[in-house]
């Protein structure tokens, strides 16, 4: 789902429809860009993995609404959907959550988070 909603940013960006992966070879900007977002969100799920079965019940929960909350008031801004993402992108990166998961989570785990958030349809970046 992350990587539909990434399409749509792509496609408001560009002007064109970009329905799928393969739209953007005519676009090497926005193929690049979504292979770091893939990283991201990559990183995002191993690390959840890793800390879900050693840490507390929630805890990773806790994380990611953590990150949601950070990241929700530019998610409510009047701006385009690549203006939303990259804000909210830069803003979970510069989050620090109170959490026991915080001192190991890296920017590009913090960035991942939105990526999986938009995967459970909890963000959007495109209004």
């Amino acid at each position: 789902m992350y990587v539909g909603k990434l399409l749509e940013v792509y496609s408001e960006t560009t002007g064109a429809e970009i329905a799928c992966i393969d739209d953007l070879s005519a676009h090497l900007q926005w193929q690049e860009d979504l292979q770091k977002q893939r990283v991201r969100f990559y990183d995002a799920e191993a690390f959840m993995a890793t800390y879900r079965d050693q840490t507390e019940p929630g805890t990773i929960e806790s994380f990611a609404d953590q990150i949601l909350d950070a990241i929700d008031p530019a998610l409510a801004t009047p701006m385009s959907a690549h203006g939303r993402l990259t804000t909210a992108l830069s803003i979970a990166g510069q989050t620090k959550p109170v959490n026991v998961l915080a001192a190991q989570a890296k920017v590009r785990v913090k960035q991942g988070v939105c990526h999986q958030l938009a995967n459970s349809d909890r963000v959007t970046w495109k209004a």
